[in-house]
């Protein structure tokens, strides 16, 4: 709670400093990996923020959390309330700051994008198991349990010996290694993958088994969105 507070204060000041009013700023720091990501959501942005406002609060917010990368969504309205969204920007660096301000009315897409991709952490499949191959109590420690967003080549759609449908993102070049996402069979998204694809797929990280990295609870970002 001191970190959300020291958050929030630092937000009314950015807001305040270019003569908006922001009585009721409320931050909530949603997740944090590591030193790698956070995301957050902050609540209360003042009408008239600018995107240069929004994008500086992205930066504070990643340095002062001392993460890699923050992805921050903004909203107009009150603590909760989602349905204000006036704005998502991810901090990469400190030269490096991607998103935009969303002037009503917001177009379902842009919704939708925002809401599905700011939350998690993005890795390449082949990093996500580097990292468990080189230290997996720390890979755990990190990842376990969270979700995150992981992205890879499609070796194989199919199904295990309970008959639970899963993609299986490959590693390296032989395909012995990889990120096997276990899916809602119902997923429209699922009849759109076939072996060779490109795929952005979010789960939950269930831990490291066989040299594969277990993601369960998954969600296939349909091709479109990640244009």
């Amino acid at each position: 709670m001191k970190l959300i507070s020291r958050l929030a204060l630092c937000l009314l000041f950015i807001f305040t400093s270019i003569a908006y009013a922001a009585d009721s700023i409320d931050v909530e720091v949603q997740s944090k990996i590591g030193n790698e990501f956070a995301f957050l959501h902050v609540y209360g942005t003042p009408a008239g923020a600018t995107e240069n406002a929004m994008k500086t609060v992205a930066k504070d917010a990643r340095e002062r959390l001392k993460v890699k990368r923050a992805n921050v969504l903004f909203y107009a309205g009150n603590q909760g309330d989602t349905s204000t969204l006036v704005g998502y920007y991810s901090s990469i660096a400190p030269d490096k700051i991607t998103g935009k301000r969303f002037s009503p009315p917001w177009t379902d897409q842009e919704r939708i994008k925002s809401f599905n991709l700011a939350p998690y952490y993005e890795i390449k499949a082949a990093n996500l198991v580097t990292r468990y191959k080189n230290n997996e109590v720390v890979a755990d420690d990190d990842f376990k349990g969270k979700r995150i967003s992981v992205t890879g080549r499609v070796q194989e759609v199919g199904k295990d010996f309970t008959g639970a449908a899963y993609v299986y993102l490959v590693s390296d070049k032989y395909g012995f290694e990889g990120v096997r996402c276990y899916v809602d069979k119902a997923d429209p998204t699922l009849r759109l993958l076939k072996r060779g694809d490109s795929a952005a797929i979010s789960g939950v990280v269930k831990g490291f088994v066989m040299k594969d990295v277990g993601l369960e609870k998954c969600y296939i970002f349909p091709p479109d969105m990640m244009k």
